[in-house]
């Protein structure tokens, strides 16, 4: 008789009982990478604050104060969405859910936690999704 294939926890998803257990780091990487984005999000909204304050001396310099505004703007709301996501995989740690894919209910692999810990769907299901949008919302090609 073939003996068992052992899963790669590293690789494969944990149950919930057993993500718990590890719970802890996840959680110091949560809120190592909060404390990361809060100086960075308090950079961008200053420097987002001075270029909505800045006179434009003409056309062009207006041009150049409002694509600042324009990078600035995406680069607060991109740190804020993150932060975001990070408050909420705190909480999900607190209900005892952290590690279980929104979608299919089974667990993340623990690779993918530390690489992105703050991860709702596991990648089989985070790439369905992704597939679904680039076919509801294909880009369209650039033209020379």
């Amino acid at each position: 008789m073939p003996h068992p294939r052992k899963i790669d926890p590293v690789q494969y998803g944990l149950s919930p009982p057993e993500i718990r257990k590890l719970y802890s780091e996840f959680a110091r990487l949560l809120l190592g990478r909060s404390k990361e984005l809060l100086p960075l999000d308090r950079s961008a909204r200053e420097n987002l604050d001075e270029q909505v304050l800045t006179s434009p001396g003409d056309e062009a310099d207006a041009s150049v104060i409002d694509t600042n505004a324009d990078y600035f703007l995406k680069l607060a709301n991109s740190h804020q969405h993150e932060l975001i996501e990070i408050r909420d995989a705190l909480d999900r740690m607190h209900r005892g859910v952290y590690g279980v894919c929104e979608s299919c209910s089974e667990g993340i692999a623990v690779a993918r936690l530390r690489r992105l810990p703050h991860a709702r769907l596991c990648i089989d299901c985070q790439s369905a999704r992704e597939r679904l949008r680039a076919v509801a919302y294909p880009r369209e090609k650039p033209t020379l």
